[in-house]
């Protein structure tokens, strides 16, 4: 291998870093805003008292 294909292969695992990073920021964030809405509806629906939970 030469150092060209060694650089662009640092490069890339650099950009897949960044690229799985993102995505994982990206899961965090919904899966936060997924379990804030289903902690509203429990709260809402112990709320109202119907025996749901």
């Amino acid at each position: 291998m030469g150092l060209p294909s060694l650089i662009n292969v640092c490069f890339s695992l650099k950009n897949l870093k960044d690229v799985i990073s993102y995505i994982s920021l990206q899961t965090v964030e919904r899966a936060m805003k997924i379990t804030s809405i289903f902690l509203i509806i429990y709260v809402v629906l112990h709320s109202i008292e119907l025996p749901v939970f």
